[in-house]
C-alpha cells in the first residue's frame, strides 16, 4: 500500500461531483494562495470548497495550533487579487476530491 504524497503548502480541493460557480472557486483559490504565502513552507494547510444544504462552504484545515494567529492575519486582511497572491511563485495545484 503506497503512501500518497501530502501537500507541502496550502492546497485547494474542489469536489468533482459538485458544480461550483467559478467566482467561488476563484475566491477559494485566492484564500489558498494567501495562506500558502503566509504560512511557513511545509505547513500543510488545505482549503476545501463545497456546497452544503445549497450554500457554499469554505473549509480550512491543517492549521497547527501554534500558527492559528497566521490564519487570523490572513482572514482579517483584504485578499489580494489572484495574480498578486501568486507573486513570483508558481500556482499551487487544485486538488479534486
Amino acid at each position: 500500500m503506497s503512501n500518497p504524497k501530502k501537500p507541502k503548502e496550502a492546497a485547494l480541493t474542489v469536489p468533482e461531483s459538485t458544480a461550483l460557480p467559478s467566482e467561488l472557486v476563484l475566491l477559494a483559490e485566492r484564500y489558498s494562495q494567501a495562506l500558502a504565502r503566509r504560512f511557513p513552507k511545509g505547513t500543510q494547510v488545505k482549503v476545501t470548497v463545497r456546497i452544503e444544504n445549497g450554500q457554499p462552504v469554505l473549509d480550512i484545515e491543517g492549521v497547527p495550533e501554534d500558527q492559528v494567529h497566521l490564519l487570523a492575519e490572513v482572514l482579517s486582511r483584504p485578499l489580494p487579487p489572484l495574480s498578486d497572491a501568486l507573486g513570483p511563485q508558481l500556482p499551487l495545484p487544485v486538488r479534486l476530491s
